[in-house]
């Protein structure tokens, strides 16, 4: 049975499967906008990973994003690019705080 949800210590009306979602929102539109490639859905998932923690956790996977654009980029091109728009979803997380 996975842990109960426990209070953010910095919002104490939240709590982390809410902010972790509110995360993966941001990290979502910053791959969007970063990438170009059009915004996905968040979804839920029941992982280990992201169940059994104590601390709020997101689960991305840009590899798995496609655009043309993305496809004449080297590896390391790409990683830059993922790298900037995953701080780009980030700071925009941290900045409506």
């Amino acid at each position: 049975r996975p842990p109960r949800p426990t209070p953010c210590p910095d919002l104490p009306s939240v709590r982390w499967p809410e902010a972790g979602r509110r995360l993966a929102r941001h990290i979502g539109s910053g791959l969007a906008v970063g990438l170009g490639v059009p915004a996905l859905p968040v979804l839920g998932r029941n992982f280990a990973a992201l169940r059994e923690t104590e601390m709020m956790a997101v689960m991305i996977e840009p590899a798995f994003l496609t655009a043309t654009e993305m496809e004449e980029l080297s590896a390391e091109e790409l990683a830059v690019r993922e790298s900037e728009a995953l701080f780009r979803g980030l700071r925009e997380y941290f900045s409506v705080l």
